[in-house]
């Protein structure tokens, strides 16, 4: 028995040297081929990601774009933020332990509010003032947290395919599998880099679905900075705790008084319109609800131009108000 134990302990070593060699290698190749855009801002216990492009001398205000889950801010910089920022200054984040930055170390390191604080604190830094947020899936949630915290410190909110409200279909295996203590530590150094394509792969397909996805869509957003074990581990514990954060965090919807503007794909299968768009459009008052037809959850993949538009049309609207209106 001794023997036959000792025998499965070092076939065991064995598969972990192999799998931790593998996934050095798929590491390695991502570190080389993925290059930090943006710049650290200091937040006292950490930094947070940012890059500004475009109208740096406009007078309107400045864009703030919120990435969603499994993403850093290329996602929004290729669909959105470059559109936007041929007339518009356009601030990009990477959320706290995604992309390039720093997790936070504090209790609500991985809830909407406690990532609106980090934002908070950076744009306060960077000197933009009573910005626009725009937030997609998860960074929706994001924004209206924001909303919530500091009403008066934004000019108004833009919430792309929002994750507002607790799901009733929980969270992927492996993600629950990633957010657990010791074993999903191993789990997303051993595991995630070698294999983590495949699940991306599937997700992606899900969050585009009923459209196709793009040929180059992985490469133009860098996707696969999310195999990096941080950044995967980080991810999956801001899945977990989201319903929770959420279930609290709804019930102040009718507080949020900015100006705000809900845009949904009416196929979402990740964010379903009627459980998050449409009933977060129905609790905030005025709030403006923008159905595309035959669009997914990767709303601002699929149908930039009305996007950015709608964007556009919030900033003119701003604008065209006298000063302290």
């Amino acid at each position: 028995m001794t023997y036959a134990i000792a025998i499965i302990v070092a076939a065991l070593v064995v598969v972990a040297i192999i799998l931790a060699y593998a996934s050095s290698r798929v590491l390695s190749a991502i570190a080389e081929r993925y290059q930090r855009e943006g710049n650290p801002v200091d937040l006292g216990a950490g930094s947070l990601n940012v890059l500004e492009i475009g109208n740096r001398s406009s007078a309107s205000p400045p864009l703030v774009l919120v990435h969603g889950a499994t993403a850093n801010l290329k996602d929004l910089k290729v669909s959105l933020g470059e559109r936007l920022a041929r007339d518009n200054l356009v601030v990009l984040v990477d959320r706290p332990g995604h992309g390039w930055s720093d997790a936070l170390a504090r209790d609500d390191g991985h809830s909407p509010e406690g990532h609106a604080v980090a934002i908070n604190q950076a744009l306060s830094r960077l000197g933009a003032e009573r910005p626009i947020l725009v937030g997609h899936g998860w960074g929706g949630a994001v924004v209206l947290s924001y909303a919530l915290a500091y009403p008066e410190d934004l000019a108004g909110v833009v919430a792309i395919a929002p994750l507002s409200h607790p799901s009733e279909h929980g969270v992927a295996r492996v993600h629950s599998l990633a957010a657990m203590p010791v074993l999903g530590w191993l789990f997303c150094r051993l595991l995630v880099p070698a294999f983590g394509r495949l699940h991306l792969a599937r997700w992606t397909v899900r969050a585009f679905a009923p459209r196709p996805v793009p040929a180059d869509h992985a490469e133009a957003v860098a996707l696969p900075l999310v195999l990096r074990p941080a950044n995967f581990r980080n991810n999956a514990r801001d899945l977990v705790a989201l319903d929770q954060n959420l279930a609290d965090q709804a019930r102040y919807y009718g507080q949020i008084r900015v100006p705000t503007v809900v845009i949904a794909g009416d196929q979402d299968r990740v964010a379903p319109m009627a459980e998050h768009a449409s009933r977060l459009a129905g609790e905030i008052d005025n709030a403006r609800l923008v159905v595309l037809n035959d669009v997914g959850h990767m709303a601002h993949h699929v149908s930039p131009n009305v996007i950015a538009f709608e964007i556009n049309r919030l900033v003119e609207r701003l604008w065209s108000q006298p000063q302290g209106a």
